[in-house]
């Protein structure tokens, strides 16, 4: 009875550990929060609007927006219910979440270079043709959006974009 019960506990282990279930699996490694609680809410209510996905690749320790299948094929169609998103929330809000989403942007778009560079083809392609596509029409999108709610939001964003890249060249 009690080798069955330790068999029973090691195969349940690996099970987790082979489907990534973060509470069981011992090498999964939790995400960094990269977005603010208001961040969070407006990252759900504008990829559940637009049918994208979210979420965190342990493996290459980065977070994505990524489309489904059944994701808006056309975001401009959808600039009015975006921008009914956007209102919900403070500008200051809003520009922060713009400021998190082109970072990521940055951030995939690095990850790939060095996956080129390091001849990690497998990596570079999967972040090439999956990754980074999604992630730069969501920021896009999500920018133009922001400008058409007026010029104070247009020149924050532009203030945050360059706030951004200017502490990437520092690093």
């Amino acid at each position: 009875m009690r080798r069955c019960l330790c068999y029973i506990a090691a195969v349940t282990l690996l099970a987790a550990g082979y489907s990534g279930c973060s509470s069981l699996n011992p090498f999964h490694r939790e995400a960094p929060e990269r977005y603010s609680s208001e961040g969070r809410k407006l990252l759900e209510e504008a990829a559940g609007m637009l049918r994208y996905s979210y979420g965190y690749d342990s493996e290459l320790e980065i977070h994505y927006i990524v489309s489904t299948p059944l994701s808006e094929k056309n975001l401009k169609s959808k600039s009015s219910a975006m921008l009914s998103i956007l209102r919900k929330y403070k500008t200051g809000d809003v520009v922060d979440f713009y400021g998190a989403v082109f970072s990521l942007k940055l951030d995939t778009q690095a990850l790939m270079e060095v996956m080129k560079e390091d001849e990690e083809w497998t990596d570079y392609t999967y972040i090439q043709k999956y990754l980074y596509p999604p992630i730069a029409e969501f920021e896009s999108f999500l920018e133009s959006v922001i400008s058409s709610m007026g010029s104070d939001a247009a020149s924050l964003v532009k203030a945050k974009k360059e706030t951004v890249q200017s502490s990437r060249v520092k690093k």
